[in-house]
């Protein structure tokens, strides 16, 4: 890693180096941040189906309150977790939406919105259960570095200021 370093581009807010090494080498929550392609495996009674519509509808929800595209946190959940029973897939659906919410939106929507789409399939002490069952699922870490995290990244790198980038050697790859 450290002999490829230097084609990494410069990062004005921090050190290229520790940075880049971060980023491209931290595997140690490999398994609780990628989405296992064989997640159904698990869930005998979750067929891809039913993990579509609860898609459909999430994006639906996304989509009316013109919320970000970012993640649900519900493949993950899927990949790692044990069997979940069919009648909890919504509840566990719109949990992972709210949490994706309070992580990405700078005006998050309040609790009582989500549990009111759900048109009485769970309450507030349901979801705030379930984001707790999620969190600790989860370790805590819902920030794995994904493509939009290296999408945002890399235009970060393209709008950057002129002069910055003729002083130094930003795409010097």
């Amino acid at each position: 890693m450290t002999d490829h370093v230097h084609y990494l581009p410069e990062i004005p807010w921090g050190k290229r180096a520790a940075f880049w090494k971060m980023i491209l080498c931290n595997r140690d929550s490999a398994t609780l941040t990628y989405r296992n392609p064989k997640y159904h495996d698990c869930h005998e009674h979750l067929t891809p189906r039913m993990r579509a519509i609860l898609l459909d509808w999430l994006i639906a929800v996304s989509s009316d309150f013109k919320l970000h595209r970012e993640t649900y946190y519900l493949d993950r959940y899927l990949s790692n977790s044990d069997s979940i029973p069919i009648e909890k897939l919504q509840l566990i659906g719109i949990t992972c939406l709210f949490m994706a919410v309070k992580m990405e939106e700078i005006y998050p929507h309040k609790l009582t919105v989500f549990v009111c789409v759900t048109d009485g399939a769970c309450t507030n002490e349901n979801v705030l259960d379930m984001e707790k069952k999620l969190l600790m699922y989860l370790r805590f870490r819902l920030t794995p570095v994904s493509i939009n995290y290296w999408v945002e990244l890399m235009l970060q790198f393209i709008y950057v200021d002129d002069s910055t980038a003729e002083d130094s050697n930003y795409f010097n790859f």
